[in-house]
């Protein structure tokens, strides 16, 4: 870990200046089979990004690449890879190109950036963009085994003596898949109570380097956090891809994982129930995609499936019990449970019923009118179990998330998009439905979810 490290992302400058920002933020793509090429694509000539400002506040621009790690297992040109060594060659070369030792990368089998999502092709796709006035994030860079508490606490510090006058408020993570995440989302939460955090794993082809910091590619058990402090808000929309089946119930006992009675009655019994009453279509849909979701706020908004934590059922023992994978916290006693079933048509539905939710929850609340109108910028985590794999087509999330947000007039680019980038993820971490910020969420582990992170500039920026 090194304290000098410090990269900021994601955000822009104010809302009157519509149209500048779009010209400053840029998010772009590119397919060349040479990773040479594809690098040449996006950056044909050094950026302009802002340094360190040496006093520990953090820097004042975001330069993002997302790597799909065919351009070194097709070996760029449909030959043998030449292994680890490749990634650190293409970091290396790319805060070259773009003339910044504040570049983030991260490895996966799919890259996103605008309104295209690119799957087990080679290619890069590149998010940069200043931060607005008053505003900084700073990079910590953890390993597995130390505590990311000191670290976090000491880089929120220097934010609140700098500039930006605040401490962190909001975070970014990008992580790879054999760090401990569970711990990290815990002391943030206890850190910083319940601030918004989103991320993901990256998806490397095997047990190697997968994220880097800078020109440091980082080694197998590490993470990135990037803390947002000053005039910069982030929001969330988490769309796991389900839908309820069956009525809910209250959690009457339980054992750790085990849900052992449901509404007074054995659990098994209660499932046996809901596959009775369902449809055909929903009985083979449970054959294989039987899930439950878990009422994940304190005043159990799910108790009518709307904001549930979606978790898989691991089996049922002898004695009537459901065992499901489970975090910490998440199951006890008068927790709602509502079984739920994930299918195409179910992930078409809640994306869409989330991104609804947000342009209605973002119009009326009082804190996102303090916001500029049009994000700045945005970054989607999705899982590599979505896309081509879930939907048969290219670019299903971004098209709609971006129509949502033309929808509400948020569009930021020069077309009218958000400035969009990110991969599909190994694992996927946000809280529960949407998120204005403003503390009070609890952040999880998901799967088979698309995690949406927005960053607006405050209007008087």
């Amino acid at each position: 870990m090194s304290g000098g490290l410090r990269v900021v992302l994601l955000c822009a400058l104010a809302a009157p200046a519509r149209a500048l920002v779009g010209g400053l933020w840029t998010s772009r793509v590119a397919t060349a089979a040479r990773w040479q090429d594809a690098l040449a694509e996006l950056a044909p000539q050094p950026l302009v990004l802002g340094a360190d400002d040496g006093a520990g506040g953090g820097r004042d621009t975001v330069a993002l690449l997302f790597v799909s790690s065919r351009l070194w297992e097709d070996g760029g040109a449909g030959g043998r890879g030449r292994g680890r060594s490749s990634f650190a060659e293409i970091v290396r070369a790319a805060c070259d190109a773009l003339g910044t030792d504040a570049l983030v990368s991260v490895v996966s089998d799919g890259v996103i950036g605008g309104r295209r999502e690119i799957e087990g092709e080679p290619a890069l796709a590149l998010l940069t963009g200043p931060l607005p006035p008053g505003s900084a994030v700073h990079a910590i860079a953890l390993a597995t085994g130390a505590t990311a508490r000191a670290p976090l606490l000491a880089a929120s510090a220097r934010a609140a003596a700098s500039a930006a006058s605040t401490p962190l408020h909001s975070f970014l993570t990008f992580v790879d898949p054999f760090y401990e995440c569970a711990a990290l989302l815990r002391e943030l939460g206890e850190l910083f109570d319940g601030a918004p955090v989103c991320g993901g794993l990256s998806a490397p082809p095997g047990e190697e380097p997968s994220i880097a910091l800078g020109p440091r590619v980082l080694p197998v058990g590490s993470a990135i956090v990037l803390g947002f402090a000053g005039a910069v808000a982030m929001h969330a929309v988490v769309a796991q891809g389900c839908r309820p089946v069956g009525p809910s119930f209250a959690v009457t006992a339980c054992d750790e994982s085990l849900v052992v009675a449901l509404d007074g009655m054995p659990a098994l019994e209660q499932l046996q129930l809901v596959v009775d009453g369902a449809s055909d279509d929903e009985r083979k849909l449970m054959e294989h995609a039987l899930l439950c979701g878990l009422g994940a706020r304190d005043d159990d908004a799910a108790a009518d499936g709307r904001d549930s934590l979606v978790r898989i059922i691991l089996g049922v023992t002898q004695q009537g019990a459901i065992l499901i994978g489970v975090g910490d916290g998440e199951l006890h006693v008068g927790t709602r449970l509502q079984f739920q079933i994930r299918s195409r048509a179910s992930a078409q539905q809640d994306l869409d019923t989330q991104l609804q939710r947000y342009r209605l929850e973002r119009q009326f609340s009082p804190a996102a009118a303090a916001l500029a109108r049009a994000p700045c910028g945005g970054v989607l985590f999705s899982c590599n179990g979505r896309g081509q794999r879930l939907f048969g087509v290219s670019n299903h999330d971004s098209e709609c998330i971006q129509a949502a947000l033309a929808d509400l007039g948020a569009g930021a680019g020069a077309d009218g998009a958000v400035p969009l980038g990110g991969f599909f993820a190994n694992g996927e971490i946000g809280p529960v439905g949407i998120s204005l910020g403003g503390g009070g969420s609890r952040t999880h582990m998901h799967g088979f979810t698309s995690v949406l992170a927005l960053l607006f500039p405050t209007a008087d920026t």
